[in-house]
C-alpha cells in the first residue's frame, strides 16, 4: 500500500478515535512524523490496531500538556466579525478583573475584564512560551450579577477585586449597548462563575498574581488554613454565613429527579471535608440552569460555596448542600506540588479518604513502557454479544481476533473490546448475559 495512503487512512481512523471536529485539528504531518518514529522504534514491525492505540496516546500527551486544558484564556472570541459565529456556551473561560465601576446614572456595575494567565506549566519550554501564553489580551465589559452585590461592600471582601482577581466562567453570552456605528461589547451577567483562589505554596502560580493570595480570606470566611500539602481548620469563620470548602472527589452526569411535581435534572459533586477529622463526605446538588457551573470543576480542585442551601448537616450522615439563589463559588485547581513526576500504572496513591486515588493512574503508556510489573483494573461488565473468529493478517500466518461487545447496564454504555489469540479463543465460548 501506498504510505501517503497508508497516513491518510490512519489520520482518518484518528480523527474518529478521538472526536477531532474535523480533520484539521490532527496535522497529517504531526501523523506522518510520529507513525515514523513508531516504526523506526519498534523495526520488527507493529499491527495496525497497536499502531492506532499509539498514536491516539501521543495525541492526547500533545493535546493536554498544560496544567488546566480546555479553558479559553482570552476574550478574543466575543470581537466576532459580522457572519462568524461567537463562541459555544459550553466554553470555559479563564478571565482576570482589572477594574470595578459603577455603569454611569444607574446601580449596575461592570467588571472590566480580559483573559487571564495560564498558570506556569513546568513543560514549556523557555521563556518566551511563557510570555507568549500570557501577554497581555483585549479588555471588555462584563455586567455584574446582582448576587455578587453585597461581595463589593463587605469588609471581608475589601480588595478582592483590585488585585487582579481571576475566574472561571462558562454560558458567556454579549449584547451590544452602543450603536451601529460604534458597538460596546458586552459580557452579560451571569452565574455560571467561579473565582479562582491563590495560594503561595502553589507552585504553578503566575508570577504575576503571586503578590496577591487568599489566605487572610481562607481563614475569615471558610475557617480553613493550607499546611502540611492539604488543608486544615483554622478556627470559626468569621463572616456570618452558611460555607462548605470541600475537596472534589467525583463529579456525576446529570440524572432527572422530581421537584415541585416536574421532572428537572440535577447534577451531584461527592466531595469530601480535607480539613476535619475522618475527611467527612459532602455531596453537592446543582440544578437545571446551575447545572454548566459543574464545568468548571474537576477531580481533585477544591470548591468553596458561600450561602449555599444546607439540607443536612450532621456527623453520622453525609452533609449535603444545594447550590442557590445566593450562592457564590469558588475554586482553587488541583495544586500539582510535584509536576515533573511521571504518572505511571505500577504505582497508586491513596486518597484522603484511604481508597486508591488512579487520578495519577495513566489510562494507556507507550509501547515502550510495557513491563512484566504494570498493574491491571478489572472490568465488571455484561457480555452483550460475542462475534466469530476474525482472523488477522496474511491466511497462512493469520491471528485468531474475537470482539466482545460489552454492556453497563447502570449506565447504558456498550463498548467493543478485542481480543486476540488464546484469550480470544477462551472467550469465544462466552454466552450473551
Amino acid at each position: 500500500m501506498d504510505i501517503l495512503q497508508t497516513i491518510d487512512e490512519l489520520r482518518s481512523e484518528l480523527v474518529q478515535t478521538v472526536r477531532a471536529g474535523s480533520s484539521d485539528e490532527i496535522p497529517w504531518s504531526w501523523v506522518a512524523k510520529a507513525t515514523s518514529q513508531i516504526l523506526h522504534d519498534h523495526s520488527t514491525g507493529v499491527s495496525r490496531t497497536v499502531l492506532l492505540t499509539e498514536l491516539e496516546s501521543q495525541w492526547h500527551g500533545s493535546s493536554t500538556s498544560n496544567l488546566h486544558p480546555g479553558v479559553v484564556r482570552t476574550v478574543g472570541p466575543f470581537f466576532h466579525n459580522a457572519g462568524t459565529a461567537p463562541p459555544p456556551a459550553s466554553t470555559v473561560f479563564g478571565l482576570r478583573i482589572t477594574g470595578t465601576r459603577k455603569l454611569e446614572n444607574t446601580d449596575f456595575w461592570i467588571w472590566q475584564v480580559c483573559g487571564a494567565p495560564e498558570p506556569e506549566n513546568t513543560g514549556a519550554t523557555g521563556v518566551k512560551e511563557l510570555k507568549k501564553r500570557n501577554t497581555v489580551d483585549k479588555h471588555m465589559d462584563f455586567f455584574v450579577h446582582q448576587r455578587y452585590y453585597p461581595m463589593l461592600s463587605a469588609f471581608e471582601f475589601e480588595g478582592f477585586f483590585n488585585n487582579s482577581r481571576t475566574m472561571l466562567a462558562t454560558g458567556l453570552a454579549t449584547a451590544d449597548r452602543g450603536g451601529a456605528k460604534q458597538p460596546i461589547r458586552t459580557l452579560l451577567p451571569t452565574t455560571s462563575l467561579a473565582f479562582v483562589l491563590r495560594l503561595k505554596d502553589d507552585p504553578t502560580l503566575a508570577k504575576s498574581l503571586r503578590r496577591h493570595t487568599d489566605e487572610y480570606l481562607l481563614c475569615t470566611v471558610f475557617g480553613v488554613e493550607y499546611t502540611g500539602d492539604r488543608f486544615r481548620t483554622h478556627g470559626a469563620p468569621a463572616f456570618p454565613a452558611d460555607q462548605i470548602w470541600c475537596k472534589v472527589e467525583t463529579i456525576h452526569a446529570p440524572q432527572m429527579r422530581m421537584k415541585e411535581g416536574r421532572s428537572v435534572l440535577v447534577q451531584e459533586v461527592e466531595c469530601f471535608y480535607e480539613h476535619v477529622p475522618g475527611c467527612p463526605l459532602v455531596v453537592l446538588e446543582f440544578w437545571d440552569a446551575d447545572m454548566p457551573l459543574v464545568r468548571l470543576f474537576n477531580s481533585g480542585d477544591h470548591l468553596g460555596l458561600l450561602c449555599p442551601l444546607v439540607l443536612a448537616r450532621d456527623a453520622d450522615v453525609a452533609t449535603r448542600a444545594v447550590y442557590g439563589a445566593n450562592t457564590i463559588a469558588f475554586c482553587m485547581k488541583a495544586i500539582n506540588r510535584h509536576p515533573n513526576t511521571t504518572i505511571t500504572q505500577t504505582r497508586v496513591a491513596r486518597n484522603d479518604l484511604g481508597f486508591f486515588d488512579y487520578r495519577g493512574y495513566a489510562p494507556r503508556v507507550l509501547l515502550s513502557d510495557l513491563r512484566s510489573d504494570i498493574m491491571h483494573l478489572d472490568l465488571v461488565a455484561h457480555v452483550a454479544q460475542v462475534s466469530g473468529n476474525l482472523p488477522f493478517g496474511p491466511p497462512d500466518d493469520a491471528e485468531d481476533r474475537y470482539v466482545v461487545k460489552l454492556w453497563n447496564p447502570l449506565a447504558s454504555v456498550e463498548r467493543d473490546v478485542t481480543l486476540w489469540g488464546a484469550l480470544g479463543r477462551q472467550c469465544a465460548r462466552l454466552r450473551p448475559g
